[in-house]
């Protein structure tokens, strides 16, 4: 299992600790645990976002784990491992409708974690083999790449500048290369504050259009913004 953090929505804190224990031979280098639907999501949306979730559905509150997953999802596209007591065919049904990353029946042991995480982030990377960085550029245009460790833009084989907010804007988007990245995540990482205008945004899109003719950036509506690789 080769992702680095780790996001775990339980509200029994015992059943976390055993799940941390379970896994920490993976030496995650964060592993965010919260205890209800709201404080997951914000966590999610202040940029805490996770390459692997581990979701109890019966969570205390109006708002359960298929409704948190649902909304995560909207956000990002992150493989979500189901956890309930219950598993009868209503509550597989729903958690298929949603994920297809598996389900674990508690109670469960240490094995039945490893087992079961291992199983589900392999099939979401088999699935999905571009969400991961397993290469070392993104094509920005036809004639023009991002390098994505240097956090440079060759063109025409020239290293080409632009502003430290769009480098930095453009960096965010291509880390969370085809998921919507939320208009607040964007605005608190380029300017420390959630409540900028949405014309500083758009104005930075504006400048990276002009300066790469076809790039595939998008406007999601109010949602945020998502880059999409050229190559798609």
């Amino acid at each position: 299992m080769n992702f680095k953090n780790l996001m775990i929505v339980e509200d029994e804190a015992m059943t976390t600790l055993f799940i941390e224990e379970s896994l920490k031979s993976n030496n995650y280098e964060n592993i965010w645990t919260y205890t209800s639907s709201d404080d997951a999501i914000k966590g999610i949306k202040d940029g805490k976002v996770p390459d692997f979730i581990l979701m109890d559905i019966n969570l205390r509150g109006s708002k359960d784990g298929l409704y948190t997953a649902t909304q995560i999802l909207k956000l990002h596209n992150i493989p979500i491992l189901f956890m309930s007591s219950y598993d009868d065919k209503e509550t597989i049904d729903e958690v298929l409708s949603i994920s297809s990353y598996g389900f674990l029946s508690k109670p469960f042991n240490k094995r039945n974690v490893q087992i079961a995480v291992s199983f589900a982030y392999k099939l979401f990377t088999n699935q999905n083999p571009k969400e991961k960085f397993t290469f070392n550029h993104i094509n920005l245009t036809k004639n023009c790449y991002y390098l994505i460790e240097d956090k440079t833009i060759i063109e025409d084989d020239k290293i080409i500048d632009i502003s430290f907010k769009q480098k930095k804007f453009l960096d965010i988007l291509i880390k969370n290369i085809n998921n919507t990245v939320d208009k607040t995540q964007l605005s608190f990482e380029l300017w420390s504050q959630r409540d900028v205008s949405a014309s500083s945004l758009r104005t930075i899109v504006y400048l990276l259009k002009k300066r790469f003719k076809g790039i595939n950036i998008y406007s999601q509506s109010k949602a945020g913004y998502i880059f999409r690789d050229c190559q798609l």
